[in-house]
């Protein structure tokens, strides 16, 4: 009787920190989520400036051309330059995977669409990879690359 007592203790323990750890899960999924929805407003708006503000002062990116920009000043400055190429577009920006590698440090990734007119052959889909750091409260994008998919060959 007493092993089936500790056997039962150690499941509700384990289903317990279970549940914890899918509301933490959760959470950090809207935080990282917010962070999206943040650039996405400050692209459909146009503004540079608010899409900078989702990154780190002293974030990384990798644009879609490989060129890499460093601080947010030059981060805002590519983003604004971007901005030009898709002039009065929307972003649709969907995270597909999220791991927590700290409580203080996230790699996500996912897909992106750029929707409205657009220069013929720029892209307009693309996938991305973020990592994200929590400082004082606040999820910012540390590093982050965008990417497009390669054009599938033809025969």
């Amino acid at each position: 009787m007493r092993r089936l007592t500790t056997i039962g203790f150690v499941f509700a323990l384990a289903l317990v920190a279970s549940v914890g750890f899918a509301q933490d899960n959760a959470e950090l999924e809207a935080a990282i989520d917010a962070v999206a929805a943040k650039y996405a407003e400050g692209w459909n708006a146009g503004d540079a400036s608010a899409c900078a503000a989702t990154y780190t002062a002293d974030g990384v990116i990798v644009d879609l051309f490989g060129q890499t920009f460093e601080g947010r000043t030059a981060i805002e400055e590519s983003i604004a330059a971007t901005l030009e190429t898709y002039p009065g577009t929307t972003i649709d920006i969907v995270r597909t995977s999220l791991h927590k590698v700290s409580d203080n440090l996230v790699v996500s990734d996912g897909t992106w669409e750029v929707k409205g007119s657009t220069a013929e052959g720029v892209p307009t889909q693309g996938f991305y990879t973020i990592i994200a750091t929590n400082t004082g409260g606040e999820w910012l994008i540390s590093t982050g690359q965008s990417k497009v998919a390669p054009p599938i060959p033809s025969e």
